[in-house]
């Protein structure tokens, strides 16, 4: 600028200042049809900003109405973005959003209510959603007894697919006919639901009267479940809660008598080394108890072996009959046949079923209940024996006592080989001692007892089934009088084989006919024993005659049976490997100094077990631990005590819980010999946990 002929000039900044508007909600609005949903559904309510920030701005988000959350809504969820913290009731708003919807999703339930409101404000804007009730549907089952006798009490049970509210009221109704009317029961008219919820019992007791009444009946039917008055549910299918029972008149209907062991035939004592019939033990709280049947493991321990226990009840009414049930059958172990009351096993009993101990007593609960409608119980004791030196299978034959002292055998460790089975193949078997002999037949005429089948056990020829040598030995009793003598044809065929070597083969010098022998009479009515001789079990007990009229021993017994196998070796150390035939089904390990892993890949769980014998008896081996990964199982051993694996033995394809189902780790996994010197402070499996070596006696007494 020029003035007055001089140039005037001024420099300055000037700063221009853009205010945003302040963002506000000026509309929430529910989008839902109606202003409502269906419980289970979304409320959805859409909000309205006006003015924009370029920060997120925060505002006060309150949920009110007659509506609850958490049982009738759940959590809230926003779109674009937008947070909201529940412990400050407040939402954040990004920069820049003019709208956003806020979902409220709703809880479906089964409770009649009305409809209620959810009212969402924010930022003093507010809007209404209503959940409106649907018609979900409880639906009620009733049991109870289709009969009764006039006089006793009738215990009927409610059940309901869904959970009632604890103190909620039950509506009972009654119908009458065939004569009978409310003066013939007392009626329940209502039941508490208690803390269960789902299951409710009530009882109605009938009326014993002196009137002679035939063909009365009454019905009871679940009406309605009401809470402060009010139904509880929105729907109540109650057209399967009715059952309807016949009034038996006493007169003429006497109910059924006691429920007991029909021959009381007493299992045996387990804690000592015989039994007898009527015994009782010491139980664990003191008192004494009756055992009134027995299961001892390998000893007919098989799907549908008997156990000496037979249910009997009597109804003095004639025209009624009795069928038997059990109501507590011990984890489904026993089955007692309906008609005949004979209890007898499911499956083989398991180590698991009495807690992996060498014996307990469990009981099960029997029923009868007679066809005019009543039912008697009563609970029954069943010793279950697990003893070590049943560890393999057993088989009968009969032995007789020639020397005075009772029946003696030889353990199974001798090393007696006989086809004991008569499959034709020798197994390593438990005998009878050298005093002692065996009653056999020569079938085929050939003079030599060739096997099993020419001995009196379960391998007889079986023209009739037979369980034991007494069975197959009576059927030679041509007269049926319970004794084996001269009167029978075959009493002349019966031979005594002595065999006073041990060898397991018969020789002429060994064997004599019953009358050479001395043998009169043999009594074929044994009674139970439970005896263990050297690892066999002699199981049932009998008297054979001299000629003098003097009595000695005849047993069956069940000897021990062990195949004849051949063995894989595993060589651990230095080359590691497993050689062998794929047959055979021990794999015997053979371990040095050097840490090693071998691959054992065709294991097969029940018939296959690792023999660590060698390892125990030269006093290699200080513990041992089973571990599994990837499908396989491996078997660490710890040799010089550091507690670090020095070998690995894996299994492939095997699993711990497959070896522990069939009977435990350490049964399944390792032989008799082996488990025999392995012992754990947790029980009967190892895992992931070293053993404890422990010297135990092969042959304790018992």
């Amino acid at each position: 600028t020029t003035l007055g002929g001089q140039n005037i000039s001024d420099d300055g900044t000037a700063t221009i200042n853009d205010s945003d508007d302040t963002p506000t909600i000026t509309s929430i609005d529910v989008t839902n049809t109606g202003d409502q949903v269906v419980e289970g559904g979304i409320l959805n309510y859409e909000v309205t900003i006006t003015g924009t920030s370029s920060v997120p701005t925060t505002f006060d988000l309150e949920l009110n109405g007659d509506a609850e959350q958490g049982t009738d809504y759940g959590n809230l969820t926003f779109t674009n973005n937008v947070t909201y913290n529940p412990q400050t009731g407040q939402i954040t708003v990004p920069a820049g959003v003019t709208s956003f919807i806020v979902n409220v999703p709703t809880i479906d339930d089964f409770f009649a209510e009305e409809t209620e409101s959810v009212i969402l404000e924010i930022g003093g804007q507010s809007a209404t959603g209503n959940i409106v009730d649907d018609n979900d549907t409880v639906n009620v089952s009733l049991s109870g007894p289709t009969q009764i006798i006039e006089g006793q009490t009738a215990t009927y049970t409610i059940t309901l697919d869904q959970p009632a509210t604890p103190g909620s009221i039950i509506n009972i109704s009654y119908s009458f006919a065939g004569g009978a009317t409310t003066s013939d029961i007392i009626e329940t008219t209502q039941a508490t639901v208690g803390a269960n919820g789902t299951t409710i019992t009530f009882d109605v007791v009938t009326v014993d009267d002196s009137l002679n009444e035939v063909g009365e009946e009454y019905t009871v039917s679940i009406t309605s479940i009401e809470l402060n008055g009010s139904d509880l549910f929105e729907d109540l299918d109650v057209s399967g809660a009715s059952v309807t029972t016949a009034i038996i008149d006493e007169t003429g209907n006497s109910p059924v008598g006691p429920l007991v062991d029909r021959d009381f035939s007493i299992g045996p004592d387990p804690s000592s080394t015989g039994g007898a019939k009527n015994t009782t033990i010491a139980g664990t709280d003191g008192q004494n108890v009756v055992i009134t049947g027995s299961v001892i493991f390998d000893f007919k321990n098989t799907a549908g072996s008997t156990i000496g226990l037979t249910l009997k009840a009597t109804d003095p009414d004639s025209s009624d009959t009795v069928t038997y049930s059990l109501t507590d059958s011990y984890n489904g172990l026993f089955t007692v046949d309906p008609n005949t009351g004979v209890v007898t096993l499911t499956r083989p009993a398991t180590a698991a079923d009495i807690n992996n101990q060498e014996w307990d007593v469990i009981t099960i609960t029997g029923q009868a209940t007679s066809s005019d409608g009543s039912t008697s119980e009563a609970t029954f004791n069943i010793t279950i024996s697990n003893w070590a030196t049943f560890s393999g299978p057993t088989i009968t034959p009969l032995i007789i006592d020639l020397d005075g002292d009772g029946v003696n055998t030889i353990s199974i460790n001798e090393g007696i080989e006989f086809d004991i089975d008569a499959d034709g193949t020798k197994e390593r078997v438990g005998w009878a001692s050298a005093g002692d002999a065996l009653l056999a037949i020569d079938l085929n005429g050939d003079g030599v007892i060739n096997d099993g089948s020419e001995l009196f056990g379960e391998a007889s020829p079986k023209p009739v089934d037979v369980e034991d040598g007494f069975q197959a030995l009576s059927v030679y009793d041509e007269n049926n009088d319970g004794v084996l003598d001269a009167n029978d044809s075959a009493y002349d065929d019966i031979i005594v084989w002595q065999d006073k070597n041990s060898d397991g083969v018969s020789q002429a010098d060994e064997m004599v006919s019953l009358s050479e022998a001395g043998v009169a009479s043999i009594d074929l009515t044994p009674e139970d024993s439970f005896i263990v001789d050297n690892g066999n079990l002699i199981g049932l007990q009998s008297t054979w005659t001299d000629n003098d009229g003097q009595t000695h021993a005849v047993d069956d017994v069940w000897l021990q049976v062990d195949e004849i196998i051949d063995t894989n070796v595993v060589t651990l150390g230095g080359t590691a490997g497993v050689a062998g035939s794929a047959e055979a089904d021990r794999f015997v390990v053979d371990a040095n100094s050097n840490t090693t892993k071998v691959t054992i890949e065709d294991f097969t769980i029940g018939e296959d077990h690792i023999d660590l014998s060698d390892l125990l008896e030269g006093d290699q081996l200080s513990a041992i631990w089973v571990s599994e990964a990837d499908d396989q199982v491996t078997i660490n051993i710890d040799m010089d005590g550091d507690q670090v694996s020095d070998h690995e033995i894996v299994l492939d394809n095997i699993s711990l819980s497959d070896l522990n189902n069939l009977g435990g780790v350490i049964n399944t996994l390792f032989d008799s010999e082996t488990t025999a010197l392995i012992t754990s402070d947790e029980a009967n499996v190892v895992v992931d946990t070293a053993s404890v070596l422990v010297e135990i006696d092969k042959d304790p007494e018992l």
